[in-house]
């Protein structure tokens, strides 16, 4: 059987194959669409959106997304409504559901859901060839599917990097290149927070030791520091770690002056990572570097 790992990408978490990974997105926490593909064809579809309170009919959400269907598969569209006992049962909880299933040059196993806590509703559908269709495939994959947690914390985990961050920080920027993930996350309260991942890391090792990569990092933002730069030895999950802090010149994405962050090399998966914040309560560095995963 193919291993698992959990997605996660503006709240909506699903645990799918290992293989599959993040094709496109677009959006924000309030409304947005995500794809993960096998690297031949796209496998999982997620939309979101906040209802704006009460029930939402999900069938007229379902009318006008096979009717945007229809038009994108040039009227070449079988669209069925399933049973409900069909829909995963922890779909279910404190949810309205309307599953289907759907046939055209690709067939897809789907459902539409209103989340009575978060207000979210979702399309979330998994893909498949014609005639190549795996419901229980589809049905464990749509059963692991959350719209939000209850802990306060939101996961993000793409191409085999995972972390989680105070749901009060929203994704301002998100760069995902070959060689490094970098996502630049905002609160309400203009504190700011930068989390990174480098592939490669003995390379870049050989060429900017462990201890100057704070100095190379606000160099690369292009920020001026106001004061001097401190640095102490540290270890994250076991691993070697530099933690540092300094002041800035406040401006543009900084609107905070007080910068700590912490860096790490894991050298058993040749990554480097990148944890850096303005303005959070304190520790919130040491907190977010700990729940740090790779695969």
């Amino acid at each position: 059987m193919a291993a698992f790992a959990r997605f996660g990408w503006q709240g909506i978490e699903a645990s799918v194959p290992s293989s599959w990974e993040l094709g496109a997105h677009h959006g924000d926490n309030r409304a947005g669409y995500a794809c993960l593909d096998d690297g031949r064809e796209v496998r999982l579809q997620v939309r979101w959106s906040l209802s704006k309170g009460g029930d939402t009919d999900l069938e007229g959400v379902l009318r006008r997304y096979q009717r945007s269907l229809a038009k994108a598969c040039k009227g070449n569209l079988r669209f069925d409504r399933q049973h409900a006992e069909w829909a995963p049962e922890c779909a279910w909880e404190d949810r309205a559901v309307a599953p289907f299933f759907w046939q055209s040059e690709r067939e897809a196993f789907g459902f539409a859901s209103h989340c009575r806590g978060c207000g979210r509703v979702v399309i979330v559908e998994v893909l498949f060839p014609v005639n190549e269709s795996d419901p229980s495939l589809a049905n464990r994959i749509m059963g692991s599917l959350v719209d939000h947690r209850d802990d306060g914390r939101t996961l993000w985990s793409v191409y085999g990097f995972a972390f989680s961050v105070p749901s009060t920080y929203d994704l301002d920027h998100a760069d995902l290149v070959p060689g490094r993930l970098r996502f630049l996350f905002r609160s309400a309260r203009r504190s700011w927070m930068r989390i990174e991942r480098w592939a490669l890391a003995s390379q870049w090792m050989d060429k900017v030791a462990l201890e100057v990569w704070p100095d190379e990092l606000f160099g690369l933002m292009r920020v001026s520091r106001r004061g001097p730069l401190e640095k102490t030895q540290a270890q994250i999950q076991g691993h070697r770690a530099v933690s540092f802090s300094t002041t800035v010149a406040a401006g543009g994405f900084l609107r905070r002056d007080h910068v700590t962050g912490l860096v790490w090399q894991a050298s058993e998966v040749d990554k480097a990572f990148v944890v850096m914040e303005a303005g959070g309560p304190a520790g919130l560095t040491q907190e977010v570097a700990d729940a740090v995963r790779y695969y």
